[in-house]
């Protein structure tokens, strides 16, 4: 299955936690490289690299599928039921 990574950048403003969307690479590495490029960047370099995630997505791959479950630390997947 095809693979790419996708970076985002997590902060809160006011109370609110934000995401944003920074991009959609090929490999990982290249998605590291390009926090790199950003960390000293305005609004970026007020928060820690920790808050640049990369996360590797599957073409295809479904999650969520059998649902979710709200509890005190936020949503999680249920997995499989036998």
């Amino acid at each position: 299955m095809t693979k790419f990574y996708q970076l985002d950048h997590y902060h809160s403003f006011k109370g609110h936690s934000l995401s944003v969307n920074i991009g959609t690479f090929s490999s990982y590495a290249l998605a590291e490289s390009y926090i790199d490029k950003l960390i000293d960047k305005a609004g970026f370099k007020l928060y820690p690299r920790s808050n640049f995630v990369i996360t590797e997505v599957t073409v295809g791959a479904i999650s969520w599928a059998n649902g979710f479950e709200q509890t005190e630390n936020g949503d999680i997947e249920i997995k499989n039921q036998y």
